[in-house]
């Protein structure tokens, strides 16, 4: 993101994509992507859950952090885990309401129920 990639929220607990965002610039937002056209907005990721399954157990491996951004791809040989970032999706433009760090906040704290998809 940081390198002018687009952003995509994703739901939770169904695995679509809402509208991307260019956060360098003015904040623009796509429903396709800006060079292929590809479809975005309302795309389900495929093998959501495993993907997400992923992410919570090397989160629960990395010990005592309350907030790290994973970064996980699908390949053929199935969902792999790229990287760990410490300083994830928190830009100074952006409004605090629009990202997910008041809610990953509160559930580091004790003072929300856990945020994760119901199993």
């Amino acid at each position: 993101l940081s390198a002018g990639g687009i952003g995509i929220q994703v739901h939770i607990r169904t695995g679509q994509l809402a509208k991307g965002h260019i956060y360098l610039g003015n904040f623009m937002e796509h429903s396709h992507h800006p060079d292929t056209g590809a479809p975005i907005e309302g795309v389900v990721l495929p093998r959501y859950q495993e993907l997400m399954e992923l992410a919570l157990r090397a989160h629960t491996l990395a010990g005592e952090w309350s907030s790290i951004g994973w970064d996980v791809t699908l390949t053929d040989q199935g969902p792999q885990l790229i990287e760990a970032n410490l300083h994830w999706a928190i830009f100074p433009r952006c409004p605090i309401i629009q990202t997910r760090y008041l809610e990953v906040l509160h559930y580091a704290l004790g003072l929300a129920p856990r945020f994760c998809p119901a199993t």
